[in-house]
């Protein structure tokens, strides 16, 4: 009975590790639409809840892109969402004043890219299509194997007419 539980934790050790996938269920009261997320008093209650995204819903993404180059002069887009969509947040269990104040705010412009780098591995957001598997936003691999993603492409290219002049056009497409 011993070797047999041992083995089993081995064989789900070795076939779960690696993958940076967590696995978390929450009851159905504990899954609120982001509106309602927004709602809580202590941002520490994140940890408690699921939150979600409908189709339709949409969210602003700001574009920074400042070198010598280039910039942005429309900053941001609306993204839309196009089927429900599940999310985490990670608290830690020792929150400074200054973080629960920049989450409470959603500030995270004004910080150096080393600053934002530390915040956010204190503090990270989880995506999930069913409420129950969750990748990190950073993992690339758990987040295809999550979303249910097979293969995509990404490109960018430039092009002129006589009419509209220089445009550029982004594409990111995936497949499930």
């Amino acid at each position: 009975m011993k070797k047999g539980l041992l083995l089993l934790l081995v064989v789900v050790i070795a076939g779960c590790g690696g993958n940076g996938i967590v696995v978390r269920k929450y009851e159905s009261s504990h899954v609120r639409h982001y509106r309602d997320m927004q709602k809580l008093d202590n941002v520490a209650e994140l940890n408690n809840y699921a939150g979600y995204m409908d189709k339709g819903d949409s969210f602003p993404l700001e574009l920074n892109i400042d070198n010598d180059i280039v910039g942005v002069k429309q900053k941001s887009i609306d993204l839309e969402i196009k089927q429900r969509l599940y999310f985490m947040v990670k608290v830690p269990k020792d929150p400074t004043k200054e973080e629960l104040e920049r989450v409470a705010k959603l500030d995270f412009t004004s910080m150096s890219s080393s600053e934002q780098q530390n915040f956010f591995r204190r503090y990270m957001l989880f995506l999930s299509m069913d409420a129950e598997h969750w990748a990190p936003l950073y993992d690339g691999r758990a987040l295809k194997k999550v979303l249910e993603i097979r293969k995509g492409s990404f490109s960018f290219g430039v092009g002129m007419d006589k009419d509209k002049g220089v445009k550029s056009v982004l594409t990111v497409k995936t497949e499930k």
